[in-house]
C-alpha cells in the first residue's frame, strides 16, 4: 500500500547474521527513494541501530549498544550504475568502516 502522495518503492533484504536482539541485513534497494532503506527496515521490524529518526530505542539493552556507536549502522558496501555520458558500468566497492566493524565485534561478544 502506498500512502497518499507517496511513491512506490521496493527493497529486498537478505539475512547475513542473527543475534539475540539484532539482525545484520543486506538491503538491496530496487528504487531510490529518500530514506528508503531506513523506512523499510523499520516497517519489517528491523530498525537500523542508532537511527534516531526511524528507530525507537525502548529497552535498556538497545540503550547499552547505542552508547558504543556514534553513527547510524548503515553502510553502502557496493554501488553500481551506468555512467550518464559514456554508458559504461561503474562498480564501486567499499569495506566496512572500522568503527562499524568494531561495533559488530562488540555485538558478537555480548549477545
Amino acid at each position: 500500500m502506498v500512502p497518499p502522495g507517496g511513491k512506490i518503492s521496493q527493497t529486498y533484504f537478505k539475512v547475513i547474521e542473527k543475534f539475540n536482539s539484532f539482525t545484520l541485513l543486506k538491503a538491496i534497494p530496487k528504487t531510490g527513494r529518500m530514506h528508503q532503506i531506513r523506512v523499510h527496515s523499520k516497517y519489517i521490524n528491523h530498525p537500523i541501530v542508532c537511527d534516531n529518526l526511524y528507530n525507537d530505542i525502548k529497552n535498556k539493552k538497545n540503550l547499552f549498544f547505542k552508547k558504543n556507536i556514534n553513527r547510524i549502522f548503515l553502510h553502502a558496501s557496493n554501488i553500481c550504475f551506468k555512467h550518464p555520458i559514456s554508458s559504461k558500468t561503474i562498480n564501486i566497492n567499499a569495506p566496512l568502516e572500522e568503527s562499524l566493524y568494531k561495533y559488530l565485534q562488540l555485538i558478537r561478544k555480548c549477545v
